[in-house]
């Protein structure tokens, strides 16, 4: 558990100067090591709001670290 605090920490620090408060899908596929066929459903399932531009799918930063923090 430890690791993967360190890993979401980076994330997070990432992303700390972006204006916007969404992660793209492919980082969080990657942190959570989830496939195309759970990702498809890991919104509905974990009640995590996204945005879509054009093809891209953005997953909503507070519901992220709410998700990290209830220990998925």
């Amino acid at each position: 558990m430890l690791l993967a605090n360190l890993i979401f920490l980076q994330i997070i620090k990432k992303h700390q100067h972006d204006s916007c408060n969404f992660f793209p899908r492919k980082e969080v596929k990657d942190f959570f090591n989830y496939g195309n066929t759970k990702m498809s459903s890991f919104s509905r399932d974990f009640n995590v709001r996204t945005a879509k531009v054009g093809k891209r799918v953005f997953y909503r930063y507070e519901d992220i670290v709410k998700l990290f923090e209830s220990n998925i």
